[in-house]
């Protein structure tokens, strides 16, 4: 079945793990919320079995690094990427160029430890049985943020931006890897309903914003928003869990 094949092709693209499509198709961008399920699946089962087991902050540590390695640090990359081009003075031109070196920039450095240090000083905020269930959420938040960012924005460069573009445009993408996320975040997470809606305002200021700067989107801008929206969603929802 063609569903079948989008799907493995999207697990084997966006983790580490061989789903048995060795060539990768575009359609498989429907299933973008799929492999970040999986991994916050994953992450979410280890959490819930070690809780009891060791300290909070190894938890948090845990928690983010189990989706690091599932996603072969694709995002990470990412995020490194990003900083440096928003760091960089100049013409979306020179931004772009920047963010294609291979080396590591102050940009980056500082990118990753605001979205991490902020990450993870979330997590180790809150009671240890909240943490495996922060994470999912977290996840589902991730996709989300992606889809807003990506759905009918302009590519940019020759990657994953515009080898995604047709098919990120349709409303089946944002069918699928919005509204997947969004109704499962309703139903298992219902009391985090304001931050979910927080944080999807949040997502379209960035998209705005980084359309500013960059003039569109390639596969660094949309992997790294993604980090940026799971940051979101850990801060805002220990601040909901505080209200409470």
């Amino acid at each position: 079945m063609k569903i079948s094949k989008y799907a493995r092709a999207s697990i084997s693209f966006f983790t580490i793990i061989p789903a048995g499509n060795a060539v990768f198709i575009p359609e498989a961008i429907y299933f973008l919320w799929l492999p970040y399920l999986l991994s916050g699946l994953v992450s979410f089962i280890v959490l819930y079995e070690i809780e009891g087991f060791v300290s909070k902050f190894i938890l948090a540590i845990i928690a983010l690094s189990i989706i690091g390695i599932i996603h072969g640090a694709q995002n990470l990359d990412a995020l490194f990427d990003l900083g440096d081009g928003l760091m960089k003075r100049g013409e979306a031109e020179k931004r772009l160029k920047v963010m294609k070196d291979p080396s590591v920039g102050a940009g980056g450095l500082f990118m990753f430890f605001v979205v991490y240090g902020i990450s993870v000083s979330a997590l180790f905020s809150v009671p240890k049985n909240k943490i495996p269930y922060m994470i999912l959420f977290s996840q589902l938040v991730d996709i989300i943020f992606m889809s807003v960012v990506f759905f009918r924005n302009k590519p940019i460069g020759e990657g994953y931006g515009k080898f995604f573009s047709v098919i990120s445009s349709r409303w089946t993408f944002l069918i699928t890897s919005f509204g997947i996320p969004f109704i499962l975040s309703l139903l298992l997470f219902p009391e985090y309903i304001v931050v979910l809606f927080s944080v999807i305002i949040i997502a379209i200021i960035l998209r705005l914003y980084l359309y500013k700067i960059f003039g569109g989107v390639n596969g660094d801008i949309v992997g790294a928003s993604g980090e940026i929206g799971r940051m979101f969603a850990l801060l805002l929802s220990t601040i909901s869990i505080f209200l409470v």
